[in-house]
């Protein structure tokens, strides 16, 4: 089978597990559901590092069950929504049954199936860009994240779950070789990113000679912001340990008997926060997110 026959396949098997996977739910005993609702992301939001301050709604109970289970089935944007930004549900769901085997049997194949979806997707000829183009010519409208991200299931007994939002950054240490060889290539294909080419390469060509000017030496290294996201800080009851995980959907807590509730510190509004650069860090090519750190250079002498 060619990787687009294996992927279509593999949605096929996801939705049934899954359907199977969410009536169990319903007939197991519901402890607690909490579930952080936050606003999907836009077409608009595409290839922004921050966003806009916006609120979150706290859902409990059956109505968060409800929504954590058309979650999981729902890989489709809707008008207007991204398809490159993963929709998020942090939250904490807590079932109690004495058919935790086949719960988790139903796990095991959405598993498989999210592997078997990822393995044909890289199979795919080209750059993620151009891999992307295949995929929604295929399957319009798919939000690829949200086929991929596993579930994630605990029979551990979490004592406390707290949920707060994270800024990241990606960083990537480059020698001044590397850059320059990336932004000739830059001048030789151009940008799908912008209509005026003239002028995109015009500022490749002022980056090239501000990049000639550094020393061979240069301590250089990409600093870029990933967009916020949720986490949670969970300790568990019978253990000392203590885990710091994304959040980005509901953990689902199997038990076979009764526990004590999850005390839950919720996830507040997010308010836009200023990104501060390091002392040391030199900002070279903000296009790059390229810094330069003058005092690596002379540690690494």
């Amino acid at each position: 089978m060619n990787p687009i026959s294996i992927m279509q396949a593999s949605l096929t098997n996801m939705d049934t597990h899954l359907s199977e996977f969410c009536e169990r739910l319903k007939h197991a005993q519901l402890i607690q559901a909490d579930i952080f609702q936050i606003p999907p992301a836009t077409l608009a939001d595409e290839g922004k590092m921050t966003v806009d301050d916006f609120s979150v709604t706290h859902l409990c109970g059956q109505t968060a069950l409800d929504h954590m289970m058309s979650h999981v089935r729902s890989y489709y944007a809707k008008e207007d929504e991204s398809r490159r930004i993963a929709r998020r549900l942090p939250g904490l769901i807590v079932i109690q049954t004495r058919e935790i085997e086949p719960l988790l049997d139903c796990a095991y194949n959405i598993r498989k199936e999210k592997h078997d979806f990822y393995n044909a997707l890289q199979r795919l000829p080209g750059n993620a860009e151009e891999r992307h183009e295949i995929v929604h010519k295929a399957l319009p409208n798919l939000i690829t994240l949200n086929v991929t991200r596993q579930l994630t299931i605990t029979q551990l007994p979490i004592r406390s779950a707290r949920f707060s939002w994270v800024h990241k950054h990606s960083m990537k240490r480059m020698s001044k070789a590397q850059v320059i060889e990336q932004l000739e290539k830059a001048l030789k294909h151009g940008s799908n990113r912008t209509l005026d080419q003239e002028a995109f390469i015009d500022g490749v060509n002022r980056e090239l000679i501000d990049m000639q000017a550094l020393p061979k030496d240069a301590f250089l290294t990409t600093r870029r912001p990933l967009r916020v996201s949720p986490m949670a800080n969970l300790s568990y009851q019978n253990e000392k340990k203590r885990e710091s995980v994304s959040a980005h959907s509901p953990f689902i807590m199997l038990c076979d008997k009764t526990i004590k509730s999850v005390k839950i510190t919720p996830l507040k509004n997010y308010q836009t926060k200023t990104h501060q650069t390091p002392d040391g860090y030199e900002l070279i090519l903000p296009r790059l997110h390229l810094y330069r750190i003058r005092h690596r250079e002379s540690d690494a002498s």
